[in-house]
């Protein structure tokens, strides 16, 4: 099972520390300290879900079809006819081929989306507690 991971800013839309809390206490404890916040300022928390690219075999598939037609014409017709089983497995093994390709030259994504995000009110006593 996958670890939540949290990531906080003072701005909704764009959060900082790429998810590296697992916890809401540890991540407001850093924001308190790494964040330029007063007394009545918004800390947003969310949990972030890394980007996956997605490739699709289905767009793989009709690529081919039409270079093929382009080169070779009708005699193509609809040409690769696959099962839905043969493109999915296709699917899984072209994903697994570019997120190793993309891991081997280290360019996996280091972005993210977020979701289940909360806002937390900066008290003057959190002010004092973590300087």
């Amino acid at each position: 099972m996958t670890t939540m991971r949290l990531a906080y800013g003072t701005n909704e839309e764009r959060l900082d520390n790429d998810g590296q809390f697992e916890s809401y206490e540890e991540c407001l404890a850093e924001a308190l300290k790494g964040l330029d916040v007063e007394t009545g300022d918004l800390i947003h928390v969310a949990e972030v879900v890394p980007y996956v690219p997605k490739i699709s075999a289905t767009r793989i598939i009709e690529d081919i079809n039409e270079d093929a037609w382009d080169k070779c014409g009708e005699s193509v017709d609809s040409w690769p006819e696959l099962t839905k089983t043969e493109e999915d497995e296709l699917q899984v093994r072209v994903q697994k081929v570019v997120m190793d390709y993309l891991k081997e030259i280290k360019e996996l994504p280091g972005f993210y989306t977020c979701k289940n995000g909360k806002q937390f009110e900066v008290k003057q006593g959190d002010l004092a507690w973590h300087p």
